[in-house]
């Protein structure tokens, strides 16, 4: 199966916390992590399109992840609806709410 990879740019700061949460979380790593929440993304995007696709300052560093072809598609589809790259949807949906107090 083909990979498309996303990058994520955050501090390396805000990835501690990031993968701190994940823990909290109970996931292993931040890719199972987006993995599993692509899938459920994906999944709702199936189920309903429209439910989807209404919806910096310091040194950013960029890490890769890669995902299934088939679930890229899905964030392509959903983020040239919304005019926004892939890496907003990502940061939107998955990253940004990790950053937040009352995630876990």
């Amino acid at each position: 199966m083909i990979k498309q990879r996303i990058k994520i740019r955050r501090t390396p700061t805000e990835f501690i916390l990031i993968n701190e949460k994940i823990k909290l979380l109970g996931k292993k790593d931040l890719n199972y992590f987006l993995r599993c929440e692509i899938r459920k993304l994906t999944k709702k995007y199936y189920d309903d399109p429209e439910s989807i696709t209404r919806a910096d300052g310091n040194n950013k560093i960029n890490k890769v992840h890669y995902v299934d072809e088939g679930d890229y598609n899905v964030l392509v589809e959903i983020s040239w609806k919304m005019k926004k790259p892939v890496s907003a949807i990502i940061d939107d949906f998955f990253i940004s709410p990790l950053l937040l107090p009352d995630k876990v």
